[in-house]
């Protein structure tokens, strides 16, 4: 089974018990009074919390899976089918659990993140430390002996401070230490180690190195960079498989309505299905997960090599609009470009019919006829071109 915690509402939960569970009346609100609590923070709402943990568990019975929501005192949801019909079940767990290293052939996993996590606290220690330093002594203090300094200090610009003392500085900045170069270094050489170490360089997160760089030589490096992340790569990709799989598996038991979904004929052209998931219940789908280097996807590169493509007029400029990444052109601009493309077209179209139409009547003339028209186009007219 699978159990999972959260927090809700706790008025909606008493409604949800009235309806589907019993014992509703014990329903309260969270308290945290307890000296054993992990988070401080949890403490804060030991009084004024309107949220209630509940705790729903999905097991299978009888070959599919039910689920039942409780809290401490009550039950919030009864144990229920997960599938609203009888006509179809659903054999597959709606949560998917994701793990790199596994525990004892437990569901607590372990991650890769564990590793890093204590070269990030140093991290963030030592460049708070070098904030406070900085915070500390942007303004010098200043050194003053008894009666040289007789006005107040407002540390306005410019401000003229008058000496008092008899004999040698009276009012002096106090010397602010020198910051060490060796804590930024420590600071980005752990940064450094830690990226590599994880495979977390520039190539493989789609940073470009270098401006001058060639977008191949930039795809094989970010190819070389993601070898040591091909366990973890396949391990998401078969999560995102079973993920795929129980989304199959809600829209075959949940859309059991006829509902209208826009969708695309062999020939690309936009048109209109209906779709009712039930009547798939008998049919295999195929998933398809698509995992690349990041210059795949990366929309930077794409502009490029299209900017590329039209300077050697290996496209025209609609079709260097129309590849173009979504977020690069507003929705409007682009209708208007297809809108002109449209336009284009149409106009090249009657351009070909005409000359076809021209070139049909030329063919039925005389030649003495053929030669007063190439003398005289406007003739052309009076014929109906």
């Amino acid at each position: 089974f699978i159990l999972l915690k959260r927090r809700r509402d706790v008025n909606e939960t008493v409604e949800r018990a009235k309806a589907n569970g019993k014992d509703f009346e014990l329903i309260k609100a969270d308290t945290y009074n307890s000296v054993d609590e992990k988070y401080e923070s949890a403490k804060v709402e030991s009084k004024n919390s309107t949220e209630v943990t509940t705790w729903t568990k999905y097991f299978r019975k009888n070959g599919e899976v039910y689920w039942t929501e409780v809290t401490k005192e009550a039950t919030v949801q009864k144990e229920t089918r997960l599938s609203p019909m009888e006509e179809c079940k659903f054999v597959l767990y709606p949560v998917e659990i994701i793990g790199f290293k596994r525990r004892r052939k437990c569901a607590y996993y372990r991650s890769f993140l564990e590793d890093i996590i204590p070269n990030q606290k140093s991290l963030n220690w030592g460049l708070g430390m070098q904030l406070l330093s900085v915070q500390q002594t942007a303004w010098p203090k200043i050194i003053a002996k008894v009666d040289a300094l007789q006005q107040a200090v407002t540390n306005t610009p410019g401000e003229i401070l008058v000496d008092h003392a008899q004999g040698g500085d009276g009012i002096k900045y106090m010397q602010t230490p020198s910051n060490s170069q060796t804590a930024p270094q420590l600071m980005q050489t752990l940064m450094d180690m830690t990226r590599s170490v994880t495979g977390v360089t520039d190539v493989s997160t789609g940073e470009q190195i270098g401006a001058n760089m060639a977008a191949a030589a930039i795809i094989a490096l970010q190819n070389q960079a993601q070898k040591p992340n091909d366990g973890y790569m396949r391990t998401v990709i078969a999560s995102m498989k079973r993920v795929g799989e129980i989304m199959e598996q809600f829209f075959k038991c949940f859309y059991n309505m006829d509902r209208t979904i826009k969708g695309e004929d062999e020939d690309g052209n936009e048109v209109s299905k209906v779709f009712n998931g039930v009547k798939a219940n008998g049919i295999e789908f195929d998933l398809m997960v698509d995992v690349g280097p990041a210059s795949t996807y990366s929309e930077s590169l794409q502009v490029s090599i299209l900017d590329l493509y039209a300077d050697r007029q290996w496209i025209d400029k609609y079709q260097h609009a129309k590849y173009m990444p979504k977020n690069t052109l507003s929705q409007g601009l682009r209708e208007e470009i297809e809108k002109e493309q449209e336009e284009m077209k149409l106009a090249e179209e009657q351009q070909i019919q005409q000359t076809s139409q021209v070139d049909t009547l030329m063919a039925g003339l005389t030649p003495e006829e053929r030669a007063a028209v190439e003398a005289d186009p406007t003739l052309l007219e009076g014929l109906g071109v």
